[in-house]
């Protein structure tokens, strides 16, 4: 939570909604990805409500559960290099519509890098 609604118990009330819509349905647990990074939670929350840190990949996630009971563990893959090959040289932008600001951040991202390549392009060789 940020701003006003920080420090009001508004994550700990959504958290335990989640936590309760998964048992509800029966599933194994309940899984999140966090950063120290903007984006994305700060663990701490979780860490709070009983969840567990069981993974971590680079540069800054980590990959919390909180258990009901002994299935397998999730984990990060390992191959992030064959993953990242995947994608080649340049700038590749890689998102979920899941926030309502990416699409205009996307949007952004693109036409500053669009108008950094072009002035690059159009001045004359050092």
């Amino acid at each position: 939570m940020v701003g006003r609604g920080k420090g009001k118990g508004y994550g700990t009330r959504l958290v335990s909604e989640c936590v309760e819509d998964a048992r509800g349905a029966q599933k194994h647990g309940v899984v999140m990805v966090t950063s120290s990074r903007p984006w994305l939670a700060d663990k701490k929350l979780f860490l709070k409500n009983g969840f567990e840190v069981v993974d971590q990949a680079p540069p800054t996630f980590d990959l919390l559960v909180k258990r009901f009971d002994d299935a397998p563990l999730p984990t990060f893959p390992d191959d992030w290099d064959k993953r990242i090959a995947h994608y080649g040289s340049g700038v590749t932008v890689v998102y979920a519509d899941q926030c309502p600001y990416i699409e205009n951040v996307v949007k952004g991202t693109v036409e500053i890098a669009s108008e950094v390549l072009h002035r690059h392009l159009d001045s004359p060789a050092q």
